[in-house]
């Protein structure tokens, strides 16, 4: 899977060398410990996450070394849906809306939480534990209510991008 698209990178992109990636420690790293939370799941999205993590510490198109191994952490203890809840509050401006939207919101790009309130506040706060969103709401007060009011963090974007392809 990640060594198909090397191949690729190598057939495209000049003067990268699949044999000069056992000479780089972080890549080394990055390869490690996705092939690890690899092996740990069996979620279409989460292989593409770290594969694509991979692709863009080869490429050197990755944030720092400490932000590379707290996000390839943070897709290992991920589940899918808290990636697609990720890309649909980056991709959305929706989800900054009053009550009455919220489950309309989740019905539209997470059907599957669709009553479901405790699952889909928990990856909220799983998501701002992490630092990928700042969340405004407040237990025990007014705001929880709401069950997502806040935007996605500049981490957040950095993890996104570093997730994800362009293509």
């Amino acid at each position: 899977y990640v060594s198909q698209a090397l191949e690729e990178i190598q057939k495209k992109v000049t003067g990268f060398s699949i044999d000069a990636l056992a000479n780089r420690p972080e890549f080394i790293t990055a390869l490690l410990r996705a092939s690890q939370a690899a092996i740990r799941t069996h979620h279409r999205e989460k292989l593409d996450a770290l594969r694509n993590a991979v692709l863009h510490v080869a490429l050197e198109q990755c944030p720092d070394e400490t932000q590379t191994l707290m996000f390839l952490s943070f897709v290992d203890d991920m589940t899918p849906l808290h990636i697609r809840a990720l890309t649909m509050f980056d991709k959305s401006d929706e989800f900054r809306m009053v009550p009455e939207a919220a489950q309309q919101f989740v019905q539209k790009y997470l059907p599957e939480l669709s009553g479901s309130h405790e699952i889909y506040v928990q990856i909220v706060r799983d998501l701002e534990r992490m630092g990928l969103v700042h969340a405004n709401v407040t237990p025990g007060t007014a705001t929880a209510f709401f069950p997502f009011i806040g935007t996605v963090s500049d981490l957040g974007k950095k993890f996104l991008k570093f997730i994800t392809t362009d293509d």
